[in-house]
């Protein structure tokens, strides 16, 4: 695999590091996830129009926490059930956006529950994205059995690397921690 030249945006400071991998060490702050570094395989001094790669990687969400929807705010003990569903999404030509939907619904009495979804960009690409190389979305549901957090790790060839839940907590948890944080494995984009 070649490197090239690997383009970064990090709020308004932009980072060019060519020949070799990058490793950025950024907090997550707001609404907006950081990709913590990046793999670029395109060759410098390519004919134009040509199609080059971009490989997004160590992509990680803020914690998510879906608004309580119905019922009282306390799992009490009984699950909650929770799904979860990630999509990949291109805004704007050159934006990779991640949707992380999650519902987390009590499996008896007056079901509490806390449900939504949120955008997440993970990455702006310094050309137009042609495509995501790759899976696009991801589905999970479990049942919560306990008051931690529960972390489920998947596949190399998905979409997920993992995800961190918060499902049933001690005391009202609905709307204000129950959760998830959501960990991609790399993400090959086609740029153009």
């Amino acid at each position: 695999m070649r490197f090239g030249n690997i383009f970064l945006a990090l709020g308004c400071i932009s980072l060019v590091v060519t020949g070799c991998a990058a490793d950025i060490d950024e907090s997550i702050s707001g609404d907006e996830a950081v990709a913590l570094s990046a793999v670029g395989d395109e060759s410098t001094g390519v004919a134009e129009g040509a199609l080059s790669t971009y490989t997004v990687i160590n992509a990680v969400t803020p914690f998510f926490v879906p608004p309580h929807v119905r019922g009282d705010r306390e799992f009490k003990g009984h699950g909650p059930v929770v799904d979860s569903e990630i999509k990949l999404e291109i805004f704007n030509q050159r934006e990779l956006w991640a949707r992380v939907y999650m519902r987390a619904i009590e499996s008896e009495r007056d079901w509490t529950e806390a449900r939504g979804h949120q955008y997440y960009r993970l990455h702006t690409a310094s050309t137009p994205i042609v495509s995501i190389l790759g899976p696009t979305s991801f589905t999970h549901r479990y049942i919560d059995s306990d008051h931690g957090t529960d972390s489920f790790s998947f596949s190399p060839s998905s979409l997920v690397k993992r995800l961190d839940y918060v499902g049933d907590t001690r005391g009202d948890e609905a709307g204000t921690r129950t959760g998830v944080r959501v960990y991609f494995n790399p993400i090959r984009l086609q740029l153009q």
